[in-house]
């Protein structure tokens, strides 16, 4: 069975890039490996060995796919975000992004995903693919000014993961966007070409069928890393991306403390000092 799990880092933040990543797997549902879970339970910004932890895990992923290592964190990106291209002038969200790791024991790495390939061949299991979508914060700031809102820029990238993953009959693990429990009216236009019909619309999941070129499901679920071993990889891999980016966004602006990019007293108190920067770079709008 072909599953593609999707999930997004950075929806509610101050500052930081929105990511939007999917995954995309060959197997029978239910199937999880024993270390991947919700990417809230697997990493923590106030631990300081979670960032280790969850840079391990997205070097042995990429070993996972490529069936090599990775030499940076700039290499992973590119692989995992090829097509991203900074909206801005001064680039100060990726310009810095290292050309080495930061925290990572790569053998460990390595061997997590040794571990992880034999856990995979013994469950015909099989990792196809990973993709994220980086929308910076100047970029965010000009869909929202386009008259956007952040539902409809989520939704926009959601639809157009499934779109280059798609390749035949598939499900599709989205997580629920806010509270929304009816999304056909949105789906009929990013897919206009389908014929789509609700299956279930309920508060904790919204499923509904697509009939066209191809012929899948799509469901939006509450808590979707509980739902979706795939899913919980896209947003592990969506997690580390958006860290990376915090990381170069510090190095750029001299911001010597670790900020988190979120709604919090320190983000704010740091990002309010960020005079000399252009404010579309720093500040989201909602």
């Amino acid at each position: 069975m072909k599953i593609i799990g999707i999930d997004e880092n950075g929806f509610g933040s101050l500052t930081g890039p929105l990511i939007i990543t999917g995954t995309s797997i060959k197997s029978e549902e239910g199937k999880w490996f024993a270390s991947v879970c919700d990417s809230k339970k697997f990493f923590s910004s106030r631990k300081t060995n979670n960032f280790k932890k969850l840079e391990e895990f997205v070097i042995s992923l990429y070993y996972c796919i490529k069936r090599k290592l990775p030499e940076s964190s700039k290499e992973v990106i590119s692989f995992f975000s090829p097509d991203f291209k900074c909206s801005g002038m001064l680039d100060i969200c990726s310009v810095n992004i290292p050309d080495n790791f930061i925290w990572a024991d790569i053998e460990k790495a390595k061997k997590q995903s040794e571990k992880f390939i034999e856990w995979m061949e013994k469950e015909d299991v099989s990792i196809k693919d990973v993709k994220s979508k980086i929308i910076c914060a100047k970029k965010f700031n000009e869909l929202i000014k386009n008259g956007n809102s952040k539902f409809i820029i989520d939704l926009f990238y959601f639809c157009e993961i499934v779109k280059e993953m798609g390749r035949e009959d598939y499900f599709v693990y989205a997580g629920k966007i806010g509270s929304m429990r009816y999304y056909s009216k949105y789906l009929r236009y990013f897919f206009s070409k389908y014929e789509i019909y609700p299956e279930i619309e309920e508060e904790k999941k919204s499923i509904y069928v697509l009939n066209g070129k191809r012929n899948f499901k799509l469901g939006f679920f509450f808590n979707v890393e509980e739902v979706s071993f795939a899913s919980s990889i896209s947003s592990i891999v969506g997690k580390y991306i958006r860290e990376i980016f915090m990381e170069s966004f510090r190095k750029s602006t001299g911001i010597e403390e670790k900020i988190s990019g979120y709604r919090d007293k320190k983000t704010k108190r740091v990002i309010s000092n960020l005079f000399s920067f252009p404010q579309e770079c720093v500040l989201r709008i909602k």
